[in-house]
Formats: structure tokens, sequence, C-alpha cells
């Protein structure tokens, strides 16, 4: 490559970087109702307003901050937020890794992996046990999120070998688990681990043997794929000044 090359390219890379305020837009992401802590909490405040805060408030603040963006959360049921993202009407569906969203009638385009998230088994006090593959839980009835996928399990799902009952939030996978409704539930770790912290109800159950473990990303709707290179330089950034760590960190 010619020198004047060179310094085309690098004037370019300059250009694309400093005009990320002008070409700044309005994005929606979706949050999960019911909610899932840490990654979205739901509160109401005195007058009555819901608030959105957790992991992916703070993340897409922070991004925004970088980018220039504006980013809304967006409160719906799983259910409904997958077709909306099929429809183009949200943006953006944070904390997912490609497999789940394989079989959706819009794939998306995917961010760079920001995280790697284990999700593990949990029973009831006292009924737990060592759990290395699917044949551990025949003739079990497992809850999990519906939208979620366990490529070790879902063959022995689909042959009904373990009974998938699914439920739109991980809370309400839960309450069935300690209603006795269902024996185990798959969950994500960090949830389980927070929500154990801060209700003592869930003292009476057991956290087991991770079932997952993947590297999630931001799936992003084709429409705005000129949020694409932005989002994903922002994203090397706090990955490399840890200030996803220091987010997650904080609920923990």
């Amino acid at each position: 490559m010619t020198l004047r090359c060179k310094i085309k390219l690098c004037f370019i890379n300059i250009l694309l970087i400093t005009s990320w305020p002008l070409i700044a837009d309005t994005y929606k992401v979706i949050s999960y109702d019911p909610a899932n802590p840490p990654h979205n909490i739901s509160t109401i405040d005195q007058q009555g307003k819901a608030t959105i805060s957790g992991i992916f408030a703070d993340m897409f603040h922070q991004i925004g901050e970088i980018t220039g963006d504006t980013f809304v959360m967006v409160k719906m049921p799983a259910a409904r937020a997958m077709l909306e993202f099929d429809l183009g009407r949200v943006d953006i569906e944070p904390g997912i890794n490609p497999i789940w969203r394989s079989n959706s009638k819009e794939i998306g385009l995917y961010s760079i992996a920001y995280e790697r998230v284990e999700e593990v088994i949990v029973f009831r006090s006292g009924d737990q046990f060592e759990v290395k593959g699917p044949r551990d839980l025949f003739g079990h009835k497992v809850g999990i999120v519906r939208g979620f996928t366990y490529p070790r399990f879902e063959a022995s799902f689909t042959n009904n070998d373990i009974n998938k009952v699914l439920n739109k939030s991980e809370s309400l996978l839960i309450k069935q688990l300690l209603a006795e409704r269902i024996d185990q539930i798959f969950i994500s770790k960090s949830s389980i681990q927070y929500m154990k912290r801060h209700l003592p109800t869930l003292s009476d159950i057991v956290v087991g043997d991770v079932v997952s473990s993947v590297e999630v990303m931001m799936r992003v709707h084709p429409t705005k794929l000129e949020l694409l290179p932005r989002l994903n330089k922002a994203l090397q950034q706090m990955i490399d000044n840890k200030s996803i760590d220091k987010i997650i960190a904080k609920y923990q």
C-alpha cells in the first residue's frame, strides 16, 4: 500500500469515528417483562412510574455515551419481543447467543461477544443430584425459559425423554419449582445468585451443575446495520477498559 493510500485510509477512519454524533440515532432495546434480574430490573416509583435498571440498562447507557446514540429500554413479554423483532418494530435484543434464535423468522445480525454466561440446573433443597448429561434427567420435568436452547439436551426434549416445561421468565420458573409443579429448572447462574441474595424465600433451593456455557452478543435487526460498527467499537472499548466487568460486579 502506498503512503498516499495509507493517509487516505487513515483520514476515512478518522472521519467515520468523528462523524458518529452526526449519524447518531434512537434505538429500541428489548427488556423482558417479567424482568430477569440482574440483567433487567423493573421497579415502580412513588408516582407509579416504571423504571428499568440492571446490567443491560447500564451497558446501553454507557454505549450511548460512547456512540452518541440514544437507547430506549422497552418492556414486553419474551414471546412478543421475538415477534416484534421479526417485524422490525424493536431494534436490539441484548445478551443473546445466535443458536438461541437460529429458528427465528428473522435471524438478525450480531455484535461481537462481550461476555460468557453459564446456565445451571436448580433444585429444591434435598432433591439435588449430579447432572453430567441428558440421561441423568430422563423422566424428569424440567422448566426452561421460552426461547432458550440447550444443545446438549434438545434431542432428549424432542424425544420426550425429558419433559420440557416452558415459561416466560426465570422468576415464574422458580415459583413453579417451589410449588413442586416441576422437578428442576435451567436458569442463568448470575440470575439465580442475584435472586438468592435478595430473596430470603429462595434459601430452600440449591444450585447444581452447569448445563450450558456460551458467549452472548447484542442481536441487531438487519434494518439497523449502520449501528453495528459503532456498537462493536463501543463494546470493545468497554471490554478493554473493564467497564462491562464493573457493571456486572455492581449487581453481584
